[in-house]
């Protein structure tokens, strides 16, 4: 009689039993060392986010027009020569309601809003498998992949004030009104919402292509008559974002965000292509997903968005300034279709009996790369954590050496001088931007050789690291010439102040 009543149990809820017999001890074996070592990553990330502790070039320059957005004064110039500002306008203002109402801080604001965001990405890779059709645990999977390739191969931007996530999230949340007709016809509702979604995240980062394209590109392929209404949405909110910032800011927006001029820069490209073969593993999955993909029609865009992000983001590494945040798309792009393809595979995409085990193996795949750095990376971080201390105390002291400088103070790490209360008196990365593209270097060479800067604060890993610095050669030589080094704290940042005639 149990026995019957246990059966006929079975019988009603047949996919509890189809989903334990299709989990391998390989796969809840593989999350779970996955998930601590996605924790062990992120102590350092969270532990550093309130330290007066710069962490990347970006961080003081986004504090400060953070700071110049929240004061009133003008955010964009004509003509300015030390200084531009080449980003738009959204994120200075949500960092500069988060600073001034919650932390205090505008730098240590901008970091919880791209931590908060780079999870939201996260949370909104595991609701696109969802969408398509994926199981929960492959959405949390995807998640989690995408994670942990951020918090090891693309670090520089994890917990860093920078705004790359804050608009990736609005981009991507722009793509799910668009997944959620599952294959039927789209609405005006749908494409207005998506667009108003994705013009959110292009008022944050205006340079972030793919996904827009990649929706156009399938819309043409899918469902031309969608394809109108989504263009009609987007030209009319595109129109009227670009009249609202002419009102707010004058034509001076559009000369410096359209304007600036950059330099390009080969070895990027190479460093591009180094990084791309981090994720070599995503891509052997991600063609495996599209060899054996589905019928629904949604796996189009997700491709293409994970094609045109791989691809691009090589290619924008050969603009001088552009670093691994523009990898982000193709990592998002590939993780997504890794976890629609592995998430779906129990509806027939993989073959049976082996697709359990197949799809456990090719989560350790995934995750290979990850395993195989994970003892360095675990060591760097308990590292982190025991140097933050002594760490946070040099930057202390070089912080009340700007602070207490008895003149004007030229940071190279703007995070410095904004913690001192001290103003930017010179963008180092635009104005050498600037000076490759035919401004005239001899006011600052002035300034220089007639020693009237009190300190400067110089970056020295960059150079270092990239073979040259944000400045010409000759002006960063004629600074080391004029000043002397009298302190250096961690990460090679060097306090100058004028040598003795």
């Amino acid at each position: 009689m149990s026995r019957a009543r246990s059966d006929a149990s079975s019988s009603s809820n047949p996919g509890w039993a189809a989903r334990i017999g299709e989990m391998p001890i390989l796969f809840p074996a593989l999350l779970g060392i996955a998930t601590l070592l996605a924790i062990v990553f992120a102590l350092p990330v969270i532990a550093r986010m309130p330290a007066h502790i710069s962490l990347d070039y970006g961080e003081g320059w986004n504090g400060y027009w953070t700071a110049t957005a929240m004061s009133g004064a003008p955010l964009y110039v004509k003509g300015r020569a030390l200084t531009g500002n080449n980003y738009p306008p959204l994120s200075f203002y949500l960092n500069g309601l988060v600073g001034r109402w919650l932390v205090g801080d505008y730098i240590v604001a901008g970091r919880i809003v791209a931590t908060l965001s780079m999870v939201a990405v996260a949370g909104l890779i595991a609701r696109i498998v969802r969408l398509l059709g994926g199981a929960g645990r492959w959405a949390y999977a995807a998640a989690l992949v995408f994670l942990l390739y951020n918090l090891v191969y693309l670090q520089k931007f994890a917990g860093v004030d920078n705004p790359q996530w804050l608009g990736q999230a609005f981009m991507l949340g722009g793509l799910l009104p668009l997944l959620k007709q599952n294959g039927e016809g789209l609405g005006w509702r749908a494409c207005f919402l998506s667009d108003a979604t994705m013009i959110l995240g292009g008022l944050v980062k205006h340079n972030q292509f793919a996904l827009p394209i990649s929706v156009a590109l399938w819309l043409a392929g899918t469902d031309r008559r969608a394809l109108l209404r989504w263009l009609a949405c987007a030209i009319g909110l595109a129109a009227l974002a670009c009249a609202v910032l002419a009102a707010l800011y004058g034509q001076a927006i559009f000369a410096e965000l359209l304007g600036f001029k950059r330099t390009l820069d080969p070895h990027g490209l190479r460093a591009g292509l180094g990084k791309s073969g981090c994720m070599a593993a995503l891509v052997v999955v991600a063609l495996l997903g599209m060899w054996r993909r589905g019928s629904d029609p949604r796996w189009g865009v997700i491709a293409l968005y994970a094609l045109l992000g791989f691809v691009l983001g090589a290619l924008q590494r050969i603009g001088a300034g552009v670093y691994v945040n523009a990898h982000d798309d193709g990592l998002i792009g590939l993780c997504a279709l890794c976890g629609v393809f592995l998430g779906t595979s129990a509806s027939g995409v993989l073959p049976r009996p082996a697709g359990p085990q197949l799809r456990a193996a090719l989560l350790l795949l995934l995750l290979a790369p990850i395993l195989a750095v994970s003892p360095h990376h675990v060591t760097k971080a308990i590292g982190g954590l025991e140097e933050l201390p002594a760490t946070r105390a040099q930057w202390k002291l070089l912080i009340a050496d700007v602070r207490d400088a008895p003149g004007p103070v030229y940071c190279e790490v703007l995070a410095a001088c904004l913690w001192a209360g001290r103003p930017m008196q010179i963008d180092f990365f635009a104005y050498g931007q600037k000076l490759r593209t035919g401004t005239d270097p001899a006011p600052l060479r002035r300034l220089i050789t007639e020693r009237r800067a009190a300190m400067f604060v110089l970056d020295r890993a960059f150079g270092e690291k990239h073979g040259e610095r944000r400045l010409t050669p000759d002006l960063a030589a004629l600074i080391r010439a004029n000043y002397r080094q009298v302190r250096e704290v961690p990460k090679k940042v060097d306090e100058l102040i004028p040598a003795t005639r």
